[in-house]
């Protein structure tokens, strides 16, 4: 009653209460709110508020936490000439990282490839300021940067794997030197090469002697299996709408018509039947599709 407000009644003595809720979040002042906090248009105007603080650097501080800095150290310096430890008080102001906008020429890819580092508000306005983002733009941005997530879990994977495999053909290398130079022996580094292959083990700490012992043993023992070394992977190129989780979900919806239809054609009433195909029909034309050259029919 109170936010929806009632209008007076005379024979039981109420009066009228207005619509709280109406006239506070009305069209007219939820624009006007947005503006002035600056949110519809993206301007952000509500940071140059007195009551936000700014980071050091960031325009508004107007020198104030220079100035701060520079009296702590005079006050410090003070307190440790009386003999105290003033160095408990020194803190460090954040100072603002600073970063470039893009320009209005940018290309597509290269405003799909600012945005997928982080998807919010505040690099948004960064990166792109106050300019009107599509959705494809968004699910496109999205997607890369998910994908490009997965390509450094996968570099990370990859690169462990080459550093073992690398390792497999130093010590392989080695032991093919010494079939060639059979008196030739080990240096520790060479050991300690050999056994971290044949066994796995970190070999820190232990001394000349304890590497060859440990090699005469770990020699003897089965080579571990050739590590098959694939391709490196490679950076993700931009994706294409139908490559997003937009595409996918379009997609899906799709074949849940085509298989709605297979599975509930023969049940149709023949006049929604109609009603279906001339819907189709007037879809395909829009698109420039003539069932004339529609020649095979491919299960989705």
């Amino acid at each position: 009653m109170l936010l929806s407000g009632r209008p007076p009644d005379a024979t039981k003595g109420t009066k009228e209460i207005p619509p709280i809720f109406e006239l506070s979040f009305s069209v007219e002042r939820n624009l006007k709110s947005w503006a002035k906090c600056g949110a519809v248009p993206l301007t952000r105007c509500i940071l140059q508020h007195r009551s936000v603080r700014h980071e050091k650097g960031e325009r508004g501080d107007d020198g104030y936490f220079a100035k701060f800095e520079d009296e702590l150290k005079e006050r410090i310096r003070k307190i440790n000439a009386a003999g105290y430890n003033g160095s408990v008080f020194q803190i460090k102001i954040r100072e603002k990282v600073t970063s470039s906008r893009l320009s209005r020429e940018a290309t597509r890819e290269e405003r799909a490839q600012e945005l997928a580092k982080k998807m919010s508000l505040g690099h948004i306005f960064r990166k792109v300021g106050p300019t009107c983002l599509s959705v494809d733009e968004i699910f496109v941005s999205s997607e890369l940067g998910e994908n490009q997530k997965a390509y450094k879990k996968k570099l990370a994977e990859w690169t462990k794997l080459k550093a073992r495999k690398d390792l497999e053909l130093k010590a392989k290398l080695l032991l093919q030197y010494q079939e060639i130079q059979p008196t030739k022996r080990f240096t520790s580094a060479e050991l300690a090469t050999l056994l971290k292959w044949k066994t796995g083990q970190t070999t820190q700490g232990m001394k000349v002697d304890e590497l060859r012992s440990a090699w005469e043993t770990a020699k003897l023992q089965d080579p571990p299996e050739d590590i098959i070394l694939p391709e490196q992977p490679q950076p993700p190129t931009l994706p294409t709408v139908n490559q997003t989780a937009l595409g996918r979900t379009i997609k899906r919806k799709f074949n849940e018509v085509v298989a709605a239809v297979e599975t509930t054609a023969d049940a149709i009433d023949p006049d929604d039947f109609n009603a279906i195909a001339n819907q189709f029909h007037k879809i395909c034309e829009r698109r420039g599709v003539r069932f004339s050259n529609i020649t095979t029919v491919e299960q989705v």
